[in-house]
């Protein structure tokens, strides 16, 4: 039901209509003053945006991620249950995003109480600015909490470190060509440090100045 056309349209059309109610904040007398904090703004409204924006899709997401989960262990109760290769890979990605979730939730839950409050009692601003400064802090961690909650994320943070910091050999998978494609005469060369250019034999008998070892399968390699 859901292609990546139909997700693309639905993503699109949430940014659109959070950007349009995001510039009415900028309406007077619409929503309350985040610097100054002395018009607390029409109620209402926010109350509406809040109820619209924030508590349906916290209700919407968690109803998904329960329902999802469900029917996974229905699934699995299955004696003629065999999962594709992508299944267990999508399994650990929903649980890394529903981690990602409730982090979410607990860290923008304390602001959104006291948002709630100071519309109709005063609020101290050093509670208020600090409240708020945790709720945005939550996206810092995205980063960690993806690294350490899944090991695709894992394994690409640890080779862009050895890659970028360390100049060793990177562990990406790369596609194998059959033997015979390549002609007698090309020449491979990768540019990440720690791999071994290729080149053919006829070139390794020119007597270059760089050494050249053989290898059983007919193929020299040019140590780097």
């Amino acid at each position: 039901l859901l292609s990546r056309r139909k997700i693309t349209a639905i993503l699109l059309l949430f940014w659109t209509v959070s950007a349009i109610t995001s510039g009415l904040q900028f309406a007077p007398d619409l929503s309350f003053d985040y610097c100054t904090r002395r018009n607390t703004g029409l109620i209402p409204y926010q109350a509406t945006v809040g109820v619209v924006f924030v508590f349906l899709p916290i209700i919407l997401t968690f109803f998904s991620y329960v329902r999802t989960t469900y029917q996974i262990r229905r699934a699995k109760a299955r004696p003629n249950f065999k999962p594709p290769v992508t299944f267990n890979w999508d399994y650990s990605l929903m649980h890394t995003n529903l981690y990602s979730f409730i982090l979410f939730v607990f860290f923008w839950l304390p602001f959104g109480v006291v948002l709630a409050l100071a519309t109709v009692n005063k609020v101290p601003d050093s509670l208020f600015y600090k409240l708020a400064w945790l709720a945005i802090t939550k996206s810092c961690i995205n980063s960690i909490l993806y690294c350490v909650t899944n090991r695709h994320f894992r394994s690409a943070y640890v080779n862009l470190f050895h890659y970028c910091c360390c100049k060793t050999t990177v562990t990406f998978s790369r596609r194998q060509r059959p033997e015979g494609i390549r002609p007698s005469g090309d020449v491979r060369v990768h540019i990440i440090p720690g791999y071994n250019m290729y080149c053919s034999p006829q070139r390794c008998r020119e007597g270059q100045s760089k050494r050249c070892s053989s290898r059983p399968n007919g193929r020299d390699v040019y140590e780097l």
